[in-house]
């Protein structure tokens, strides 16, 4: 019988990519000894406005924040779907080929049981959560009653001390404050933003996946 391998799924919009992201993805790697770790960049979140960067320029950053680290990969098959995608259907076809455990932030799990058939997806993988410290974890009774009854447990990652966000990233750099960024973006995607003008406009974006 041929082992599938054990793969990471990090969604999100990357709207950019930044050090947090991959740090996070760093962490689940080798905390959880997965093989590999996949990003998954949105079409469109549900419950979000469309992202302000292009899927072509969030793939092109993400492909430059992992260049030099070969077991995180970039999956790009909610993009190829060309609409919103919930969670569970992508579960559903990754799980054919991998054994997955989806990444998630503190704020994720804590409303993750208004997802779109989130019994079904604690069901086909495993639950991983990225601990913040502006964040605290608190898990509904629906959740936890759910996975005790499939026996399952949510793996917890080390705390994780940053105020990095994406949607602080884009203010910075509407309002010309590019300094406040040098710490928070690989240098490839920095130079990837300033050439190509991103994030020049405004845009408000809600918080929820």
């Amino acid at each position: 019988m041929i082992m599938k391998k054990r793969i990471g799924v990090f969604g999100g919009s990357f709207d950019p990519v930044h050090i947090a992201h991959i740090n996070l993805a760093k962490i689940a790697l080798e905390s959880l000894s997965l093989d590999e770790v996949h990003l998954v960049p949105v079409f469109s979140q549900c419950q979000k406005y469309k992202p302000q960067a292009t899927t072509t320029d969030r793939l092109n950053m993400l492909k430059l924040a992992t260049i030099n680290d070969t077991l995180l990969k970039i999956n790009d098959i909610e993009i190829k779907n060309n609409k919103i995608s919930y969670t569970i259907e992508t579960i559903k076809i990754l799980r054919k080929k991998y054994d997955c455990t989806i990444i998630l932030g503190s704020d994720q799990i804590n409303n993750f049981c208004t997802w779109k058939d989130w019994e079904e997806i604690i069901e086909n993988v495993n639950i991983a959560v990225a601990q913040r410290s502006n964040v605290p974890i608190d898990l509904s009774y629906e959740l936890v009653s759910s996975m005790c009854k499939l026996h399952k447990c949510i793996s917890l990652l080390p705390l994780i001390q940053t105020e990095i966000s994406s949607s602080i990233i884009r203010e910075y750099i509407f309002k010309k404050n590019e300094e406040s960024i040098n710490n928070m973006l690989d240098p490839l995607v920095r130079e990837y933003i300033r050439i190509n003008n991103l994030y020049k406009k405004m845009r408000k974006i809600n918080v929820y996946r």
